[in-house]
């Protein structure tokens, strides 16, 4: 990737701009010569005077206590409908610096996941340093996804659409957790939402040396986490802790990774979707390149962050949907839905077709756009090529209906061609009107999409 997408400005927009003024005369310079209850204390007043007011609405939230290690760790569950139908699930964990922050830290930010995908969060309280050290914090959250997964049933997730994600220090956790259970061979998931985790570095890099200081996430801060966390510095190589130094990353699982043009890691979370590409791991690369590290957990100061909420979140909506669909081009193959299923059923619908046995075809998809031109919703262009093996217009139309909510409704606009009319060494597809951009797809990726998801019609 010799060219990250959406670098930085000329300068942050407006509010980021106002937002650092604000920070800085609150003391975030000087935060690395604070205690960690010192620290924990100014976390949560920014956090709670930047929280959106009034909340946005879910159909409910629940606190539960899960057993983890020995002992016990608070979740939280948000809920975009009342409990019916199984949903898919978001096990999320929140920013910290491995220190600060609680289940309030990101429950604006949950809120808008929950009901923008459409799907259950459960947002995790996970033990902090310096009480619990590395590798403490990372094992709660991997036990707190396995009891998710076990306990799917009863609190109303489908197993098959079981996702982790965070942001910041939980972003990092949310990918080793990945790691992890494709190690462990438990949980089974299907994807990974990461915004501006810290992936780790190979060395310095343009927007390391650039946002280190005066952009919030200050370099000394880093380091004080960093101190905070482990039990040695000789474990700051450990993969768990900078997870672009894992030697195979093939396991890993598809990944959605959103950062901020302004923050130091802007570059390195770059390089690690470039070595998850080159792993063959279907990985988006996206930026909001006019603010700074940690915008999710102070979107009543940005209004740009609240976009990029709601977009992120109606890019995973397509993913669900997919994947409950078995489509394969997303790098979510169906083992998760056993191949002899002959019957799906989303949102109350029965689909008519059977979920053939997938193959991963990552280069399909791995640099595809929003199809108006927006935030990308990975998913939908795949759903395309699906239904252009078989017409869309032959689906019933409560089925067109369901499709089109979870897709951005722009299927039907594209749908109608024929795999059989395909004459050429490759398929164009119409990306955005508003763009007028084509994808070429190569012959024999084609004809492995023709095998692997063919839908068969009654």
């Amino acid at each position: 990737m010799d060219e990250f997408d959406a670098r930085a400005t000329a300068e942050p927009d407006a509010d980021t701009k106002a937002l650092i003024t604000e920070l800085e005369a609150r003391g975030c310079k000087e935060l690395h010569q604070m205690s960690a209850e010192d620290v924990r204390g100014w976390f949560d007043a920014v956090i709670h005077d930047l929280a959106l007011n009034p909340k946005p609405q879910v159909a409910a939230t629940e606190d539960m206590m899960i057993p983890v290690s020995g002992t016990k760790i608070a979740i939280r569950l948000y809920r975009p409908e009342p409990k019916g139908a199984p949903l898919p699930a978001l096990v999320f964990m929140h920013a910290s610096g491995y220190v600060f922050g609680d289940l309030d830290t990101s429950d604006s930010f949950c809120r808008l996941l929950a009901t923008g995908a459409h799907c259950m969060v459960i947002a995790v309280d996970y033990r902090r340093a310096p009480e619990y050290k590395f590798p403490g914090p990372i094992e709660d959250c991997y036990q707190a996804a396995l009891w998710v997964a076990e306990h799917a049933n009863e609190i109303g997730v489908d197993p098959a659409r079981l996702a982790v994600g965070g942001e910041s220090s939980g972003g990092t956790m949310a990918t080793v957790v990945a790691q992890l259970a494709a190690e462990r061979g438990k949980p089974s998931l299907c994807h990974q939402v990461l915004w501006y985790p810290g992936t780790g570095s190979l060395g310095p890099t343009a927007s390391s040396q650039n946002y280190g200081e005066g952009y919030f996430l200050e370099n000394s801060l880093q380091a004080w986490s960093v101190g905070h966390y482990l039990n040695d510095m000789a474990q700051v190589t450990d993969p768990r802790v900078q997870p672009l130094r894992y030697d195979d990353l093939s396991a890993m699982l598809p990944c959605y990774l959103m950062t901020a043009g302004f923050d130091p890691r802007h570059d390195d979370n770059g390089l690690f979707v470039e070595a998850l590409n080159q792993a063959g791991v279907v990985a988006e690369f996206h930026s909001i390149p006019n603010t700074i590290h940690g915008f999710m957990f102070m979107l009543g100061g940005i209004d740009l962050a609240v976009d990029a909420a709601k977009d992120g979140a109606a890019s995973r909506g397509g993913v669900w949907l997919l994947n409950a669909l078995g489509a394969t081009g997303i790098g979510m193959p169906l083992p998760r839905i056993p191949s002899a299923l002959s019957k799906g059923v989303i949102d109350g619908v029965t689909l008519p077709y059977e979920i053939a046995p997938a193959v991963k075809t990552p280069d399909l998809v791995s640099h595809f756009s929003d199809l108006a031109g927006e935030q990308p919703r990975l998913g939908t262009n795949v759903f395309t090529f699906l239904m252009n093996a078989n017409s869309y217009s032959k689906l019933p139309k409560n089925l067109q209906a369901v499709i089109d909510k979870n897709s951005g409704g722009n299927i039907a606009e594209m749908a109608g061609k024929n795999w059989d009319a395909i004459e050429e060494p490759g398929l164009k597809v119409v990306q955005s009107k508003k763009k007028n951009k084509f994808y070429t797809i190569p012959a024999t990726e084609v004809a492995k999409m023709k095998a692997a998801a063919q839908p068969v019609f009654e």
